[in-house]
């Protein structure tokens, strides 16, 4: 009896005609035992052109079966080959038939161009109440970096981001992205060495994506580098990264920037699902880019994992792409797409989008794909942050209600789906804003409210947007809720102003604001009247205010008398409703004039007199002032004022400040000197030796000398000057009438 052999044939060989250089290319190959007996284990080879480039073990095969082997191969370069497929490459098989065990087919090798083919992948996948925050800073385009013992600048690209949590945050997770760029020695690609430091501290990669596509003139590399910051990341602030070249080569990069990722946790604070994709995938459908279509040149993202749809409250996509400025690039999410999204911002070089896609989520597996269909670009991170939706409280309530006047509110619970939750018994409490507000007390719901209360008398007293929050006191997973509504103000009851703050100066006009107010000094909005204005002065202007706008007035007014403690007052005549400003002092205005007192004063010569200035303003106010003093002649004046008259004439004292002169005239006169004879009388009959005597006086000086003379002779000084005698001999003159004259000398005249 004939012994039973298997029989192996290679049936198909799957896999496309043209196939990429530089990427792996997978055959499925169908391997058949068409003989009556099983096979043992036995290995199928995938030959290019006569060279074993893979080889696989099938660990058997029964007699009518068959069995699909994968079988790769990653060509050098493009060009035509036969691809060949043997089944029992060892032959370690008996058969039936050893001529059947081979296959062949043509294959075509393409340049890869700028495919996609590195996607972009999840490092991180997790849950955590609080949120995700990523920024690119100040980033720019560097344009090309020097190694740092070149000689050349720049060697280093530095950038600053200002990070802002919300309060009671803690950080989870910060990670800095370097995208960096035409990176080459000479015309050769090559990869970069760079120095990484955050907030000063060296930062070693955790992750390095590349990708060098291999092909093209330009076959530099490009690249997105990932570091760990978490232990460097405190809160908010301003942080700084910085790179350089430390190449020992010439070898020179670009930086597209930097971007910094946070996830930071908040107890209380929604819960996010999220996913941090990174990457680098160099994608080009332009005909210069190795003609790839726009469909092969497309990078993916995959959010692996199973969601609930229903149960998120938003969903948000981030997706950095470096040179991604065209707007035919594309972006898919899922079924829907999406063309303008890559528009160049921040900058053409570092695009960043950020959208909802909570529409078009899908249960599983969730997918977003960066397409080239325009220009290069290079997809570096996706990342993908769900909110989902958490048992929470509503509050309804009227969208306008009354300062002062009561209204009702509605709280109402609600499971993860959104549906009202009738069997809720929690505890609720209210604020707002407006912490003068009458609300409803603590309230313990119960299973006969049906996870729905409505609550009577709440009040709130501030006008304008006034929100009220109710929060659950026993379940902390329970989301409160906030809702607002206008509070209108009531009528006016009195006037306020801004406060005036002085010192005012006369004459000066300055700004004064006055605002409409209700009983619990809410602006009414609604006034539009106009007021009268008064002061302590009565000297403010203008008198009544204009018209109202919005309840508030702000104007000009001036006030010309000074003041050390003014008020203004405001009135509507109407409704006898009033408000007074702040006190405040007015101070005299620029000096205008100084006055000199007295303004005329008739002296005689070495007499003093004391003159007065006083400065004033254009409106009558005295203004303090310390004058330089001068006088034109006649005598001084000292720096106090005090004239000393020295000169007989018509003189003018004057009064100096800031160029502003006040004038007085003074009269200073001169009186000559009174000389009387006293002996003998006129008329006498006299003989031998006469003693003539006299007196003289003067009111401005001592009297030095006095003088006789007789007959219009020779003038002698005679003995003595306010009490004077001179001794005469007459016999040495003619018998007969004699003339004595006498004359006084002051020193003056």
């Amino acid at each position: 009896m004939a012994e039973d052999l298997p029989d192996l044939t290679p049936t198909d060989i799957a896999g496309p005609a043209e196939v990429f250089a530089n990427m792996t290319n997978t055959f499925t190959v169908t391997v058949k035992n068409a003989g009556s007996g099983n096979a043992d284990a036995f290995s199928t080879a995938l030959y290019i052109d006569g060279s074993r480039v893979d080889v696989k073990t099938v660990p058997g095969l029964d007699a009518g079966s068959s069995v699909q082997i994968e079988l790769d191969w990653t060509p050098d370069g493009p060009g035509e080959g036969i691809i060949k497929v043997v089944v029992d490459d060892s032959d370690d098989i008996g058969e039936v038939d050893e001529t059947n065990n081979t296959k062949i087919r043509a294959v075509t090798v393409l340049t890869n161009g700028y495919l996609g083919d590195r996607p972009l992948t999840t490092y991180i996948h997790g849950t955590v109440s609080g949120g995700l925050i990523y920024t690119s800073g100040d980033s720019y385009y560097s344009s090309v970096i020097y190694p740092k013992d070149s000689g050349n600048t720049p060697y280093s690209y530095t950038v600053h981001f200002e990070l802002a949590l919300p309060e009671g945050a803690t950080i989870k997770l910060a990670r800095l992205y370097s995208y960096w760029t035409w990176s080459h020695l000479g015309s050769k690609g090559v990869f970069p060495e760079m120095y990484i430091a955050f907030e000063g501290y060296e930062v070693p990669p955790d992750r390095e994506y590349t990708d060098r596509k291999g092909w093209g003139f330009y076959d530099y590399p490009t690249g997105t580098y990932a570091y760990d910051v978490t232990d460097y990341v405190f809160g908010s602030g301003e942080y700084t990264a910085q790179i350089e070249n430390v190449a020992s080569d010439s070898r020179t990069f670009c930086m597209d920037g930097f971007g910094l990722l946070v996830i930071y946790e908040r107890p209380g604070d929604h819960v996010i699902e999220y996913w941090i994709n990174e990457g680098a995938d160099m994608l080009s459908s332009m005909d210069t880019s190795g003609g790839v279509s726009p469909e092969q040149a497309t990078a993916v993202a995959l959010f692996e994992g199973e969601i609930e749809p229903p149960a998120i409250e938003n969903a948000t996509l981030w997706t950095v792409v470096q040179s991604g400025a065209d707007l035919d690039n594309m972006l898919f999410f899922n079924d829907k797409s999406w063309t303008g999204v890559y528009d160049g911002i921040p900058y053409p070089d570092l695009d960043i989008d950020v959208r909802d896609v909570c529409a078009w989520l899908a249960p599983q597996n969730n997918t977003a794909k960066m397409r080239a269909a325009g220009d290069y670009m290079v997809p570096s991170n996706a990342f993908l942050v769900l909110q989902k939706k958490t048992p929470h409280l509503h509050l309804d309530m009227p969208l306008e209600v009354n300062a002062g006047e009561a209204f009702d509110v509605t709280v109402a619970a609600y499971d993860r789906f959104g549906n009202i939750n009738t069997t809720y018994t929690g505890r609720v409490h209210f604020v707002s804003s407006d912490t003068s507000a009458l609300l409803p007390t603590d309230y313990l719901f119960t299973s006969t409210d049906h996870g729905v209360k409505t609550f009577h008398d709440v009040t709130l007293y501030r006008s304008g947007n006034q929100w009220i929050t109710v929060s659950d006191l026993i379940s902390p997973s329970t989301a409160p809720y906030t809702n607002s509504t206008t509070v209108n103000s009531g009528p006016v009851d009195h006037f306020a102003f801004e406060r005036v703050n002085g010192p005012r100066t006369a004459g000066v006009s300055f700004n004064i604001t006055i605002t409409a107010r209700d009983v619990w000094n809410n602006t009414v909005t609604n006034y539009t009247g106009k007021v009268h204005l008064s002061d302590l002065t009565d000297t403010i202007t203008p008198s009544e205010s204009g018209a109202f706008s919005e309840g508030e007035w702000t104007g000009a007014v001036t006030i010309t008398k000074a003041e050390k403690e003014d008020v203004i007052t405001a009135i509507d005549a109407a409704t006898g409703k009033s408000g007074r400003s702040s006190v405040f002092e007015v101070i005299c205005g620029y000096l205008s004039r100084i006055e000199v007192s007295p303004s005329y004063w008739s002296m005689v010569i070495n007499d003093t007199k004391q003159f007065n200035a006083t400065g004033f303003d254009a409106y009558g106010n005295t203004v303090p002032i310390t004058p330089d003093w001068n006088v034109n002649g006649g005598g001084t004046i000292d720096n106090n004022g005090l004239f000393t008259a020295e000169d007989a004439g018509i003189w003018t004292v004057q009064a100096v400040y800031n160029n502003i002169v006040g004038e007085a005239t003074v009269s200073v006169q001169y009186i000559k000197p009174v000389v009387e004879i006293t002996e003998p009388v006129p008329g006498s009959t006299v003989r031998g030796t006469l003693v003539i005597s006299g007196t003289s006086s003067s009111n401005i000086t001592k009297i030095q000398r006095v003088e006789i003379r007789f007959d219009n002779g020779t003038w002698y000084t005679v003995d003595g000057t306010t009490e004077w005698r001179f001794e005469w001999d007459t016999t040495r003159v003619g018998n007969g009438p004699h003339e004595i004259s006498v004359r006084a000398y002051d020193g003056i005249a």
